[in-house]
Protein backbone atom coordinates (compact mmCIF):
# COMPACT_ATOMS: atom_id res chain seq x y z
CA UNK A 1 0.00 0.00 0.00
CA UNK A 2 2.65 2.60 0.70
CA UNK A 3 4.26 1.53 -2.63
CA UNK A 4 1.26 2.36 -4.59
CA UNK A 5 1.24 5.58 -2.39
CA UNK A 6 4.50 6.48 -3.09
CA UNK A 7 4.06 5.32 -6.79
CA UNK A 8 0.69 8.14 -7.06
CA UNK A 9 2.86 10.85 -5.59
CA UNK A 10 5.85 10.31 -7.62
CA UNK A 11 3.17 10.44 -10.99
CA UNK A 12 1.67 13.47 -9.53
CA UNK A 13 5.27 15.59 -9.01
CA UNK A 14 6.42 14.35 -12.39
CA UNK A 15 3.37 15.86 -14.28
CA UNK A 16 3.47 18.87 -11.65
CA UNK A 17 6.94 19.89 -13.20
CA UNK A 18 6.82 18.57 -16.33
CA UNK A 19 3.24 20.76 -16.95
CA UNK A 20 5.06 23.98 -14.91
CA UNK A 21 8.34 23.14 -17.85
CA UNK A 22 5.80 23.23 -20.55
CA UNK A 23 4.09 27.33 -19.29
CA UNK A 24 7.45 28.27 -18.54
CA UNK A 25 8.30 27.38 -21.90
CA UNK A 26 5.34 28.89 -23.69
CA UNK A 27 5.45 31.86 -21.46
CA UNK A 28 9.49 32.46 -22.83
CA UNK A 29 7.97 31.91 -26.69
CA UNK A 30 5.70 34.45 -26.50
CA UNK A 31 7.52 36.97 -24.71
CA UNK A 32 10.23 36.33 -27.76
CA UNK A 33 6.90 37.00 -30.03
CA UNK A 34 6.16 40.30 -28.48
CA UNK A 35 10.32 40.99 -29.02
CA UNK A 36 10.17 40.43 -32.68
CA UNK A 37 6.92 42.40 -33.05
CA UNK A 38 9.03 45.08 -31.89
CA UNK A 39 11.98 44.94 -34.01
CA UNK A 40 10.00 44.63 -36.94
CA UNK A 41 8.74 48.38 -36.28
CA UNK A 42 12.24 49.49 -36.68
CA UNK A 43 13.98 48.35 -40.36
CA UNK A 44 16.64 49.78 -43.32
CA UNK A 45 15.70 51.35 -46.39
CA UNK A 46 18.75 51.87 -48.83
CA UNK A 47 18.46 55.28 -50.70
CA UNK A 48 20.80 56.02 -53.87
CA UNK A 49 22.99 53.20 -51.93
CA UNK A 50 22.56 55.08 -48.04
CA UNK A 51 21.17 53.48 -45.18
CA UNK A 52 18.21 55.23 -43.34
CA UNK A 53 17.10 53.70 -40.12
CA UNK A 54 13.13 53.85 -39.78
CA UNK A 55 10.26 53.58 -37.75
CA UNK A 56 7.71 51.55 -39.72
CA UNK A 57 4.10 53.02 -39.39
CA UNK A 58 1.76 50.46 -40.47
CA UNK A 59 -1.59 50.66 -38.45
CA UNK A 60 -4.15 53.37 -38.86
CA UNK A 61 -2.85 54.76 -35.87
CA UNK A 62 0.61 54.71 -36.63
CA UNK A 63 -0.04 56.47 -39.97
CA UNK A 64 -2.24 59.49 -38.45
CA UNK A 65 0.22 60.44 -36.01
CA UNK A 66 3.36 60.06 -38.13
CA UNK A 67 6.45 62.05 -36.49
CA UNK A 68 3.88 64.96 -35.37
CA UNK A 69 5.32 65.39 -31.76
CA UNK A 70 8.27 64.58 -32.01
CA UNK A 71 11.23 67.04 -31.48
CA UNK A 72 13.88 65.97 -34.01
CA UNK A 73 14.99 63.64 -36.69
CA UNK A 74 18.69 62.51 -36.20
CA UNK A 75 20.90 62.08 -39.78
CA UNK A 76 20.20 59.64 -41.72
CA UNK A 77 17.06 58.21 -39.47
CA UNK A 78 12.88 58.66 -40.71
CA UNK A 79 9.33 57.10 -40.89
CA UNK A 80 8.24 54.84 -43.64
CA UNK A 81 4.84 54.73 -43.73
CA UNK A 82 3.15 51.23 -44.98
CA UNK A 83 -0.50 51.22 -46.98
CA UNK A 84 -1.92 48.79 -47.87
CA UNK A 85 -2.42 49.54 -51.43
CA UNK A 86 -1.41 52.03 -53.92
CA UNK A 87 -3.20 55.81 -53.98
CA UNK A 88 -2.25 59.01 -53.82
CA UNK A 89 -1.74 59.58 -50.13
CA UNK A 90 -1.43 63.11 -49.03
CA UNK A 91 0.30 64.75 -45.96
CA UNK A 92 0.70 67.12 -43.63
CA UNK A 93 2.33 68.53 -41.06
CA UNK A 94 -0.01 68.55 -38.08
CA UNK A 95 2.01 68.61 -34.60
CA UNK A 96 5.19 68.67 -36.19
CA UNK A 97 8.88 70.98 -34.69
CA UNK A 98 10.73 70.49 -37.85
CA UNK A 99 11.21 70.44 -41.75
CA UNK A 100 10.71 67.14 -43.41
CA UNK A 101 11.77 65.85 -46.99
CA UNK A 102 8.68 63.31 -48.02
CA UNK A 103 9.80 60.74 -50.77
CA UNK A 104 6.94 58.89 -52.25
CA UNK A 105 7.41 55.14 -53.29
CA UNK A 106 5.58 53.24 -55.35
CA UNK A 107 5.08 49.15 -55.28
CA UNK A 108 8.33 48.47 -57.14
CA UNK A 109 10.35 50.76 -54.94
CA UNK A 110 10.69 53.42 -57.50
CA UNK A 111 10.60 56.89 -55.87
CA UNK A 112 7.66 59.13 -57.73
CA UNK A 113 7.25 62.10 -56.41
CA UNK A 114 9.46 64.54 -53.86
CA UNK A 115 8.56 66.98 -51.89
CA UNK A 116 11.75 69.09 -50.13
CA UNK A 117 11.52 70.55 -46.98
CA UNK A 118 7.89 71.00 -46.12
CA UNK A 119 7.48 72.87 -43.24
CA UNK A 120 5.13 72.90 -39.74
CA UNK A 121 4.45 76.72 -40.70
CA UNK A 122 2.60 75.42 -43.82
CA UNK A 123 -0.17 73.65 -41.81
CA UNK A 124 -2.62 73.05 -43.10
CA UNK A 125 -1.10 72.49 -46.65
CA UNK A 126 -1.55 68.74 -47.62
CA UNK A 127 1.30 67.49 -49.97
CA UNK A 128 0.48 64.81 -52.42
CA UNK A 129 2.26 62.70 -54.93
CA UNK A 130 2.01 63.41 -58.60
CA UNK A 131 1.26 59.21 -58.98
CA UNK A 132 0.14 56.33 -57.11
CA UNK A 133 2.35 55.34 -54.22
CA UNK A 134 2.13 52.71 -51.33
CA UNK A 135 5.31 53.59 -49.33
CA UNK A 136 6.07 57.23 -48.36
CA UNK A 137 9.54 57.96 -46.61
CA UNK A 138 9.93 61.05 -44.03
CA UNK A 139 13.93 62.17 -43.52
CA UNK A 140 15.43 65.12 -42.20
CA UNK A 141 14.73 68.20 -44.57
CA UNK A 142 18.08 67.96 -46.73
CA UNK A 143 18.37 64.79 -47.20
CA UNK A 144 17.25 64.23 -50.66
CA UNK A 145 19.53 67.38 -51.79
CA UNK A 146 22.26 66.38 -50.07
CA UNK A 147 22.46 62.91 -51.08
CA UNK A 148 21.04 63.76 -54.80
CA UNK A 149 17.96 61.47 -54.46
CA UNK A 150 15.64 61.90 -57.65
CA UNK A 151 12.37 60.78 -59.33
CA UNK A 152 12.58 57.05 -61.03
CA UNK A 153 15.94 56.31 -58.17
CA UNK A 154 15.27 53.17 -56.25
CA UNK A 155 14.71 52.29 -52.65
CA UNK A 156 15.50 48.67 -51.10
CA UNK A 157 12.71 48.09 -48.69
CA UNK A 158 12.82 45.66 -46.10
CA UNK A 159 10.91 42.98 -47.57
CA UNK A 160 8.39 42.28 -44.78
CA UNK A 161 6.68 45.41 -45.87
CA UNK A 162 7.02 43.98 -49.34
CA UNK A 163 4.17 41.60 -48.48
Amino acid sequence: MNYLKLNRLAVIVFFTISFSAFLLGLFSLIQDGEKSAEIVKNASVFVRGVEVFVEIAKTNEELSRGLGGKETLFPNTGMLFVFGEDGIHSFWMKDMKFAIDMIWINKNGEIVDIKEDAKPEFFPERYSPRSNARFVLEVQSGFSKKHQINIGDRVLLPTFVLK
